[in-house]
């Protein structure tokens, strides 16, 4: 025995009880000289907090995995929005850009018509000219 402080914890087979999960403390017993001349060991039964520990890390890894699992669907989900998203945004300005289109021909439409109708004012007027001549 070196006097130094052995702690484990360790499964370990009982008659009574069948086996348990016990943390085993060993402490050096000293005599009035500071020599080591045995050993005090302590032990406790941790059997259900060991299961309840190893039933919690399973919990844990579970909620792991849903939670990475959910992770993805969102990550698939939001690159979808996104793809959306640049849809409808592109289709927001080839809109405008059609709308403009049609207003620009809409303008042009008009001038056309304004122009036919000097044209037409204008013929009308050569008519009227053209007739006045041949009477004379």
């Amino acid at each position: 025995l070196t006097g130094e402080i052995v702690r484990y914890e360790n499964w370990f087979d009982f008659a009574e009880s069948g086996k348990r999960y016990m943390d085993v403390c060993y402490y050096p017993y000293f005599d009035e000289n500071y020599k080591v001349t045995g050993i005090i060991v302590d032990s406790h039964d941790i059997t259900e907090r060991n299961q309840a520990e190893a039933e919690l890390q399973k919990y844990r890894d579970h909620l792991e995995d849903l939670v990475k699992e959910r992770t993805e669907e969102l990550e698939k989900k939001n690159i979808e929005l996104e793809r959306y998203n640049r849809l409808f945004v592109g289709r927001e300005f080839r809109i405008k850009e059609l709308k403009d289109k049609v207003k620009e021909l809409e303008n042009n439409n008009e001038m056309k018509e304004k122009t036919n109708q000097q044209l037409s004012d204008e013929i009308e007027l050569l008519k009227n000219k053209i007739t006045k001549l041949k009477k004379i």
